[in-house]
């Protein structure tokens, strides 16, 4: 009798954990008041998504190389000004002179990324870099740590991303909000609800359930492609166009025209 009931009471207590685990997972989706408690799950998991792709993902030298081969032309001895002369295996360079000062900024401070024996390198297996190469013995920081710092552009627009969803959230519950008060004095003066409205608070009601799309960033396996293992030079462009966009909604005018056309400075295309 006694076993009867203590396993009826630790099926009672393994239901209530399941159905509290079950209410807080629905309110970090549903909920708008958690809405940065879910991007901290996401960011955290970023965090560690990119260093596991950094540690045990292939790098793929193309893109850098190239660019950093048309550096190479800019900077000294050679000194070439000439955008038709300023070519790398990919091609001639094709990007603004801002994309190529800072280019040639990365080449000079992160030269072991610009090594053709680079590709295919995984920190701490043999693929093809010898360590002498992967850290410079004059002190000049290794590969891993320039996609370091393409990791942190990516955690930085991941964030610029996330915010402005956060406002697109806030906006959709001011309208759900207005609707409901005009809804309720319409019942009142037994006035007709339009279908615009019905939709809203069907969609929708007082708390828009948008933040599931958070979970929806990391799952792209291109951009992780992107970002750490290819440094492209998009990257650095999209983040200035969100922190433009993120200023646009602050009403920061004038800076926000600066940012983007900062963008525009390093990929035109953009």
């Amino acid at each position: 009798m006694q076993d009867h009931t203590q396993t009826t009471l630790s099926m009672r207590s393994r239901s209530v954990v399941l159905s509290t685990c079950i209410s807080w997972i629905i309110r970090l989706l549903t909920d708008s008041k958690y809405y940065w408690h879910l991007f901290s799950l996401v960011f955290v998991g970023e965090v560690l998504l990119c260093a596991l792709v950094m540690r045990y993902v292939a790098y793929t030298n193309i893109d850098y190389l190239a660019y950093s081969q048309q550096a190479t032309l800019f900077l000294p001895p050679n000194n070439i000004r000439d955008y038709s002369s300023l070519q790398g295996d990919t091609g001639p360079l094709v990007y603004p002179a801002l994309h190529l000062y800072i280019y040639s900024l990365l080449h000079k401070r992160f030269p072991a990324a610009s090594s053709p024996g680079v590709g295919g390198f995984v920190p701490g297996k043999s693929g093809g870099l010898e360590a002498g190469t992967a850290v410079r013995s004059d002190g000049r920081s290794s590969l891993l740590a320039l996609q370091g710092m393409w990791a942190g552009v990516y955690l930085a627009t991941l964030f610029a991303v996330a915010w402005i969803y956060r406002q697109a959230i806030l906006s959709l519950e001011k309208q759900a909000a207005a609707a409901q008060k005009k809804e309720t004095q319409s019942e009142r003066s037994h006035q007709t609800i339009s279908v615009g409205q019905s939709v809203l608070k069907l969609l929708f009601g007082t708390s828009p359930p948008l933040q599931p799309f958070l979970l929806f960033l990391p799952l792209s396996k291109r951009l992780h492609s992107i970002y750490v293992l290819r440094l492209f030079n998009d990257p650095l462009a999209m983040l200035a166009l969100y922190a433009s966009i993120v200023l646009f909604v602050k009403r920061k005018w004038y800076i926000g025209a600066i940012g983007y056309s900062t963008k525009g400075c390093a990929v035109p295309s953009l």
